[in-house]
């Protein structure tokens, strides 16, 4: 398995500076609950939600994320790989999850291409492709928590 993120030269503070500038793109300090099984790509996504402006819950799998949707926090949104390692898929989590809380906003990622031009996973869940820059995180999260209804692009 192959991880490609973007370089950068002089950490985060520049690109902090540069959202900021545009005044776009920038969390509106909802809550997102972000479940990667890959220890290095879960620690650079929550660093770059949480430069955007949104707080971060983390879970290394479905079923640590089920128990954080249980729970009595807020969360608007599950950001949510598709394929792990071990356990229960993004897909089948999404599903879950909205199982628990019905107006859940959700998005799916994944590095792995549909085949001939398949969905991964039900349309009624935006999906992020792997490897994505900054920019087009904030822009689909951002999108992703102004629907009105949840599951509708």
């Amino acid at each position: 398995m192959a991880l490609y993120l973007p370089r950068c030269d002089t950490g985060t503070a520049n690109q902090t500076e540069s959202a900021t500038d545009t005044g776009e793109n920038l969390g509106g300090g909802e809550t997102i609950l972000v479940v990667e099984d890959e220890p290095l790509v879960r620690d650079v996504v929550v660093e770059m939600i949480r430069d955007l402006g949104y707080r971060v819950l983390a879970a290394v799998n479905g079923a640590e994320a089920l128990g954080l949707l249980r729970g009595g926090e807020q969360i608007d949104l599950l950001f949510s790989d598709v394929v792990m390692a071990r356990g229960i898929s993004g897909v089948a989590l999404a599903i879950e999850a909205r199982q628990i809380r019905g107006e859940l906003k959700v998005l799916l990622t994944s590095g792995y291409p549909a085949r001939d031009g398949a969905r991964i996973g039900p349309a009624e869940f935006p999906m992020l492709p792997k490897p994505y820059q900054r920019d087009k995180l904030a822009v689909m999260l951002r999108t992703v928590l102004d629907l009105r209804q949840p599951g509708i692009a």
